[in-house]
């Protein structure tokens, strides 16, 4: 979890884990042995948080004062995803695909205008992409080129294309509002 959070302390990370398992937004349990290491989980009443934090990201980038951040870590890269997904754009097409990036491999399912992610390889993909946050973000927010990322070596894909740049176009940064004279 540490490393999703560049810059927090394990005492202030500790501190916001407690306060937010005493609002149950979060529960706690240990896991069975051989792990027995205790983790945290999202509660279903916590889940509800996700429609209300998702809009208040895709408002906040419409901010005349937004700075698009560089160097996004990978739980913010997936969270990008999310957020900037358009159920529009994803009309007709489905598809599975599995996102590496780094060490960390997510399951990418795109089904009836909904997409689903989850950190986990996924055997059953036919289209397989290996890069970088930055790469990944670079190309579905269509900053980046797909042919030339993968000439340079920052991407290498495994599957295939076609569906590869379907999912790309999946997503859209809103319009920024206008700063007011």
């Amino acid at each position: 979890m540490r490393a999703g959070l560049p810059g927090i302390s394990p005492n202030v990370l500790t501190q916001r884990l407690g306060e937010l398992e005493a609002a149950q937004v979060l529960g706690r349990r240990q896991l069975p042995m051989p792990a027995s290491a205790w983790v945290y989980e999202i509660t279903h009443w916590g889940w509800q948080l996700e429609p209300v934090l998702l809009q208040l990201a895709h408002w906040g980038v419409q901010s005349p004062t937004f700075i698009r951040p560089t160097g996004l870590g990978i739980d913010a890269v997936m969270l990008s995803l999310r957020t900037m997904f358009n159920p529009a754009a994803a009309n007709g097409y489905t598809a599975i695909l599995e996102i590496s990036l780094g060490t960390e491999a997510f399951t990418v399912r795109v089904v009836h205008n909904t997409i689903e992610l989850a950190r986990e390889r996924a055997p059953e993909a036919a289209t397989k992409l290996y890069t970088d946050p930055d790469t990944l973000v670079m190309l579905a927010y269509g900053k980046a080129d797909l042919d030339q990322a993968m000439q340079a070596g920052v991407l290498t894909l495994l599957g295939n294309k076609t569906v590869l740049q379907g999912f790309l176009r999946l997503f859209s940064l809103p319009e920024r509002i206008p700063k007011e004279a």
